[in-house]
């Protein structure tokens, strides 16, 4: 069962038995105000096959993308 509405719903099975549940409102969406992130940026090393790890923790005011993450302030 799949709904997105408060209600009760009765669903029959697929051996003939009926089942029902009754589902309460959805809560409203959470907003945070601040993410704080931590991630591993990698990079091409000194050689073919080397890569260079980077760790940063970021404390971003929204949800973005990783390019512009990247150049966001780092959380301490």
């Amino acid at each position: 069962m799949r709904v997105s509405t408060a209600g009760t719903y009765t669903t029959r099975l697929s051996q003939g038995r009926t089942v029902t549940a009754t589902l309460p409102p959805m809560p409203e969406p959470i907003t945070p105000s601040r993410w704080d992130v931590e991630v591993e940026d990698w990079f091409p090393g000194a050689g073919p096959t080397r890569t260079e790890r980077v760790h940063r923790a970021l404390a971003l005011d929204t949800v973005r993308s990783w390019n512009s993450a990247r150049s966001a302030t780092p959380s301490g």
